[in-house]
Parts: structure tokens; C-alpha cells; sequence
């Protein structure tokens, strides 16, 4: 699914400030051509500006939670218009992925583009309270290792304890994922 295009730069930079010590965006007094009428605008100046951007958006998963921005009449990511302030580009096709895997951390610091499957490295997984990489066979009566590699589900062994099983899984993911290695 291709990304929503943000506005334009310019006009980014009219609405938000962003603050990189909290990684908040917040309104700024916006020029009065951003609203159909001077009531609106008037509305806007007390009510937003100088205060923090956004409310909480709950991904599908219902415990990832992103923040979302109205802007010009679109809901847009927060993390996407954050990357367009910094660096100047529209992030395009590319995701945006958290480091630590927290959605609201919109930090410089903890924000980088990812490919899909880099982005789902870096996700968290608990299955039935399961280590990450981690399933028990029923019929093997062991514990599986598994990573996904290219779409592809891989086998990595059998094992007598969770805990080892999560180890081979560890393992893979740093040789595997690199960077976007998440273990928990």
C-alpha cells in the first residue's frame, strides 16, 4: 500500500515546530489562508497553537499506538511529517520505523527509514507468551526455532527448552536482520 503524499514542505513548516528534545510536534499560529474563514482561524489560534500536535492512533494489532495529525482536512502520521521537517523530503514510499519499537517515541533519534521487511524485523511478537522465534510442538514434544527470511517462513531446529530455541532465533536475527534485529 503506497503511503499518503504530505503536503507540501512549506507549508508543513507553517503549521509545526518540532521540538527534538520530546519529539512532539507542536501547531504553530498559523497563517489565516490555511482557513476557509477568519472565524476558523481565529478558533485555531485559541485553541491549538503553541500546544502539542496530535492525538492516539491504535494500530490494527491494538498495542502498537502511533500519533496522528489533522492537517489540511487528512489524517497523516506524525513520524512522517517529523522525517519531512528533518530531512527536508516527503518520505515517499519508504517507511518510517521506531528503533525501539515505541510508535509515540517520534524522537530523531529512534526514527529511520525501512524497507516493509526491515520494519517488520523491528516489530514486537508475543504469541501465547512465546519467546520471539519461538513455537512448542505438540507433536515433537520440543520447542521450534523459526525466523522469516524474504517472506519465508525458516526452520531453524528443534529444541529441549523455550530458552534455547529463542537463542537460535537470536542469533539468526543479528546475522540475519542486522540493525533491525528486535529479540523481544
Amino acid at each position: 500500500m503506497a503511503a499518503t503524499q504530505l503536503p507540501p514542505l512549506e507549508y508543513l513548516r507553517q503549521c509545526f515546530r518540532y521540538d527534538h528534545a520530546t519529539g512532539f510536534l507542536i501547531w504553530l499560529e498559523r497563517p489565516p489562508e490555511h482557513f476557509p474563514t477568519k472565524r476558523g482561524w481565529l478558533i485555531f489560534r485559541s485553541a491549538y497553537a503553541r500546544r502539542r500536535a496530535g492525538s492516539l492512533l491504535s494500530h490494527q494489532n491494538g498495542t502498537t499506538f502511533y500519533i496522528q495529525v489533522c492537517v489540511a482536512g487528512r489524517m497523516y502520521l506524525a513520524h512522517r511529517i517529523i522525517w519531512a521537517l528533518i530531512h527536508g523530503v516527503d518520505p515517499g514510499d519508504a517507511l518510517i520505523d521506531h528503533r525501539d519499537g515505541d510508535g509515540t517515541n517520534n524522537r530523531e533519534s529512534n526514527l529511520r527509514e525501512a524497507t516493509h521487511s526491515q520494519n517488520h524485523m523491528n516489530r514486537r511478537v508475543t504469541v501465547g507468551g512465546h519467546l520471539k522465534g519461538t513455537t512448542f510442538s505438540k507433536k515433537d514434544r520440543k520447542w521450534q526455532a523459526k525466523i522469516q527470511i524474504n517472506k519465508k517462513q525458516t526452520h531453524l531446529g528443534h529444541f529441549d527448552t523455550q530458552e534455547e530455541a529463542h537463542a537460535a532465533y537470536c542469533r539468526a536475527a543479528v546475522e540475519l536482520h542486522g540493525a533491525f534485529a528486535r529479540f523481544g
